[in-house]
């Protein structure tokens, strides 16, 4: 069992408590008040320490008076809404009101915030780009490229939602690099690729195929029956431990839109169990529906 700290001798307990902690497993705190600006002094060095506060019994025994009202309010018979609104209010009232919590601000349980909070966290939501996976940008596989943050973006975001949900679909107007982020993402990835682009493209794709450094088989946009039959002869599709999945690149894939053509079927079955990413021109939509 450890000694007591106290107070004597004119030291605070917050310089004492902080040069102990460093070299303590377990911390227990017996006090009569908590005090919220007195657990702030110390709460760094509390991390990943096994610690236990016993508060005195008058504020637990007010604190369970509160939640009791539920039950009180329950048997009234009130409807949930009714409970939950009474409930909330008793909850903000001791809060607000009491003693033991010291240099707090008045309470709002789910407080409105200020329009330009809620616009800052949907920009957030929609356009911050977070992954921790270590990758490659395309300066780093060939320096003949250059890393526009936009390019770098469109890459981390690509990654992340392939990890997700095994698929991607950039969209983007002609001439902002998606074939380069395409294959950018294909050589982070680091599967056996099929790449299928219309026939205009085609060597596009075989001159960045050396330009990465990244072995893939491109076929043209009327070779899906072909490109079909290339992964069920080179994958181990079907056969018992099975396991990895290959990548497949559609370029232009708004071109495959109609479910009843026999590439829309060839290209469902090549990409059945495996990671699909898809580039998308969005003007193409527009043109068909009247759209820009």
């Amino acid at each position: 069992m450890g000694d007591f700290i106290t107070n004597r001798n004119g030291k605070f307990l917050s310089e004492i408590i902080t040069s102990i902690l460093p070299n303590a497993q377990n911390a227990s705190f017996l006090v009569g008040y908590f005090y919220f600006s007195g657990f702030a002094e110390i709460y760094q060095g509390l991390k990943d320490k096994n610690f236990r506060v016993l508060v005195g019994l008058e504020i637990e025994q007010d604190m369970i008076n509160r939640v009791r009202e539920v039950e009180h309010h329950t048997n009234l018979k009130k409807s949930r809404g009714e409970i939950k609104a009474t409930f909330y209010d008793s909850l903000v009232k001791l809060f607000n009101e009491t003693d033991y919590f010291d240099s707090i601000e008045k309470i709002w349980y789910e407080k409105l915030y200020k329009p330009y909070c809620f616009f800052l966290r949907v920009l957030d939501e929609y356009f911050s780009v977070q992954y921790g996976k270590e990758f490659k940008t395309a300066n780093e596989i060939n320096d003949n490229f250059y890393d526009l943050k936009y390019k770098t973006d469109a890459i981390k975001l690509a990654l992340k939602t392939i990890d997700t949900h095994n698929g991607v679909i950039v969209s983007d107007v002609v001439g902002l690099g998606k074939t380069i982020i395409g294959f950018v993402v294909v050589h982070n990835i680091g599967l056996r690729t099929i790449i299928i682009a219309p026939t205009h493209l085609v060597s596009h794709w075989e001159e960045y195929k050396e330009d990465f450094k990244y072995h893939v088989k491109v076929f043209s946009s009327g070779s899906t029956e072909k490109a079909l039959w290339y992964f069920k002869g080179k994958s181990s599709f079907g056969k018992p431990g099975f396991n990895k999945p290959w990548l497949v690149v559609i370029d232009e894939a708004h071109k495959y839109r109609n479910e009843h053509t026999n590439d829309y079927k060839n290209l469902h079955n090549l990409c059945r169990a495996n990671k699909i990413f898809g580039l998308y021109k969005p003007h193409e939509y527009g043109k068909k529906y009247g759209r820009t």
